[in-house]
């Protein structure tokens, strides 16, 4: 049992040491875009991290509706005229 508790505070020093590492690197090569997402209520230094880590400094998308679909915020609805199913179906991946 302490091998595993020793084995978990290990990772968690770990997870530290790659966290600094990756706002180091950041701050050096997207500075402006950390502190405007920071200025964002509610977007604290890890989310600012995540977003600029997960969607390559924000470079990946032409505009703000492409992130928020990709995120799943922001999801379309598809139709083909007119159904007796019922509903149309909804898409939380597509980007148009």
């Amino acid at each position: 049992m302490l091998s595993i508790v020793h084995r978990l505070k290990s990772l968690d020093n770990e997870r530290k040491l790659l966290e600094t590492e990756i706002e180091k690197l950041i701050r050096t090569n997207e500075q402006e875009l950390y502190t405007r997402l920071n200025t964002i209520p509610d977007v604290g230094r890890k989310t600012a991290l995540l977003l600029i880590v997960s969607t390559n400094g924000l470079w990946d998308f032409e505009s703000s509706r492409q992130l928020s679909s990709y995120f799943g915020l922001a999801p379309n609805e598809r139709s083909s005229g007119s159904s007796i199913r019922g509903k149309s179906r909804r898409s939380k991946w597509e980007i148009t």
